[in-house]
């Protein structure tokens, strides 16, 4: 009995471990299914991420203006609201923009806060058309008290109580449609810029004028026509002169380097553009497109021959737009463009031959060893930045290891953060570009988001390349400028970060090196503007071209020779902040202009000079016809013929190194020269 327990204990034991056997079988088999299905798994979810819904880039409003008190320039500035409308918005603060540019500092003023102690202490007095609408009769009396006394007032479209002043009651409803400019008679330019002058396009809004009170040639001068009437209209008024702009320049300017939207405040979207529907392109917003005319900065010019009115009763210093004796920049830029490490070619071809440029990289597309080596060049790296909507947007990811399968699209801080942090040790990036020129379409967005992420110059508006918006076939100054502009938001408040528009691309079918041989001379013998080109590393794959190839290699050359500085989106970036900390303030008496000016300190090299962006001091060459006779600097004489002129004639140039200064014109013959 105890024998068969065994056995059967036995065969028990037996069946268990064969039991046994096969389970383990079936588990090895069970473990690699589930760690191949793991595999496939990982490597499905690794092509075809997870992807998260896209995170809005953080917006932010721009701020209240400010200005410099005791600036020559005073500018009287309405309320601000939200605008729905393109109708509704408030574009008053492009005098901001204007005065920035082609003189340097300004003081600001609210129009219910003007009083005769703030217009005492400037020289010129500027009142844009909605902030005109808000003076009261007895702000009004004390502009014109002030003007007798020997002010400057330009006065825009002054709707309401200015009879006693303009000799009219102007009527906004009245106003139509122009078309260009037809006589400026008061223009002081001189060569190519006044030939351009005498024949600008201009599309704005113009208002009838007739004063029943005053006589024309008596009273007053018409200096400006557009389409046959009065544009600008000057009024001698005791010892001061008040000049008359009868036309919406703040609008027409605004339009112009902003661009101008649909009616909703949304930008037009061409039917060529191949984009997803929620974007378009910078070019959709210009207004000079056409061929000929895109090649003149022509709200530059207009600006600049107003000021030069101003000029004639009451002279004042400026701030020159480029260090020391530059008559004007070349920034040549790379659209890298998610080309990778290729664009590095471009950047040693220019270390070879002693120049310099600036790659606009998309995050994450150039590894950090090959940025370093750009910027170890003398080169500079910024970012090229993308919309969260565009197809080729980078990524965020999240996972273990290389195992990322969750994704975002990067918002703008994000990609300008992750630039900045392959940038190490060298600066962080403060300057960009939007790929392609691939825009929002609402007006405002991209600003705020620029503002938010803290850049400081963008280049985004240009010409398109052709193979993203067919059909798109400008270069040159299609938004009017070859200067930076602070654009405005929906309140009508400039941003703090700056717009430079670029003029080419050699991706669209305008670019011709040709075509950067005009800008590049024009800029230096008529204009004085920054010729910002854009040369693509991918151009030679998508349409091989030698004249691109040529135009890009003999640009550095040729702007050598025109007296223009060469320099990157970085460097400009710091430049234009040394100007904006630099003060000017001047007094003038018979035909004598004093100017205190404190130039900023600059950064310095490793061996110990200043870097080449140190401002320059620019004054009027005449007065009502008298030339510059006499000029001291710090007491001490300067020959004046050592002084450039700009291209039009009506500004000399002084360099200075920073610190504070003394500079003493004199116009005329004096009897006794002597400071």
């Amino acid at each position: 009995m105890s024998s068969a327990i065994a056995l059967r204990c036995s065969l028990s034991s037996s069946q268990v471990a064969s039991g046994l056997s096969r389970w383990n079988a079936r588990s090895v088999d069970w473990r690699s299914l589930l760690v191949f299905i793991a595999v496939g798994l990982g490597w499905w979810l690794q092509s075809n991420p997870i992807r998260l819904a896209i995170k809005a880039s953080a917006q932010t409003l721009a701020g209240a203006p400010a200005g410099v008190d005791g600036a020559d320039v005073l500018i009287v500035l309405p309320r601000t609201s939200e605008a729905q409308s393109w109708e509704q918005f408030n574009p008053d603060q492009a005098w901001l923009n204007a005065v920035e540019q082609e003189v340097g500092e300004f003081q600001l003023s609210s129009a219910r806060e003007l009083t005769r102690g703030r217009l005492d202490s400037a020289a010129w007095t500027i009142v844009p058309a909605n902030a005109a609408r808000e003076l009261d009769a007895t702000q009004i009396q004390t502009l014109q008290n002030w003007v007798q006394d020997g002010g400057v007032l330009i006065l825009e479209q002054p709707e309401g109580p200015w009879r006693s002043i303009i000799g009219a009651q102007i009527n906004i409803q009245r106003g139509r449609q122009t078309r260009r400019v037809t006589s400026f008679d008061g223009s002081v330019a001189r060569g190519r810029a006044r030939e351009h002058v005498v024949a600008m396009p201009l599309q704005t809004t113009i208002v009838p004028y007739s004063p029943a009170d005053l006589a024309r040639g008596r009273d007053y001068q018409v200096l400006m026509e557009i389409d046959g009437n009065p544009g600008i209209v000057a009024i001698q008024m005791g010892r001061g002169r008040v000049f008359l702009l009868l036309f919406d320049f703040a609008r027409a300017a605004t339009a112009s380097q902003q661009g101008t939207p649909a009616a909703d405040l949304t930008v037009p979207r061409p039917d060529t553009v191949r984009l997803p529907p929620a974007l378009t392109v910078t070019s959709a917003l210009a207004t000079n497109t056409e061929p000929r005319e895109a090649m003149v900065p022509w709200i530059d010019l207009l600006e600049r021959n107003i000021f030069y009115l101003a000029d004639l009763q009451r002279p004042v210093a400026r701030l020159w737009m480029f260090p020391g004796r530059y008559r004007g920049a070349l920034l040549a830029t790379h659209s890298e463009s998610g080309v990778g490490p290729m664009v590095e070619f471009m950047p040693d071809w220019e270390h070879a031959h002693d120049q310099r440029s600036t790659v606009l990289s998309v995050a994450g597309s150039v590894p950090p060893e090959v940025l370093t080596r750009i910027r170890r060049k003398g080169s500079d790296v910024q970012l090229a930045w993308v919309p969260g909507e565009a197809p080729m947007v980078p990524d965020r990811a999240w996972g273990v290891g290389r195992f990322r399968p969750i994704r975002r699209a990067m918002t703008l801080d994000e990609q300008l953060s992750m630039l900045s942090v392959d940038l190490r040790p060298y600066a962080a990036a403060t300057s960009s570009r939007s790929i392609d020129g691939v825009w929002p379409l609402d007006y405002f967005r991209a600003f705020a988001m620029l503002e938010a992420a803290g850049v400081r110059l963008d280049s985004s508006y240009g010409p398109a390349p052709g193979f993203l918006a067919p059909g798109d076939a400008h270069a040159g100054y299609i938004f009017g400028t070859g200067l930076p502009f602070r654009p405005l938001d929906r309140h009508g408040n400039r941003y703090r970060q700056q717009q430079l528009p670029f003029t080419f691309t050699d991706g669209n079918p305008g670019y011709s090196s040709a075509v950067v041989r005009r800008l590049l001379t024009e800029s230096s013998d008529a204009f004085h503007t920054v010729v910002a080109g854009d040369w693509r590393p991918d151009t030679m794959t998508r349409h091989p071209s030698y004249d691109a190839l040529e135009g890009w290699r003999s640009a550095f050359t040729l702007a050598e020779s025109q007296g223009l500085w060469i320099g990157t989106l970085g460097e400009y970036a710091e430049f234009l902040q040394y100007r904006e900390q630099a003060a000017l303030r001047s007094t003038f008496n018979e035909r004598r202009l004093n100017v205190q000016v404190r130039i900023p300190e600059v950064r310095r090299l490793d061996d110990g000079r200043d870097v080449d962006l140190v401002p320059s001091v620019s004054f009027p060459s005449r007065f009502r016809g008298r030339p510059v006779e006499h000029v001291w600097l710090n007491g001490a004489p300067v020959d004046v013929f050592d002084l450039f002129m700009s291209g039009d004639r009506a500004l000399h140039v002084i360099p200075l190194p920073p610190g504070d200064h003394r500079i003493e014109i004199y116009y005329g013959s004096l009897a006794d020269p002597s400071p």
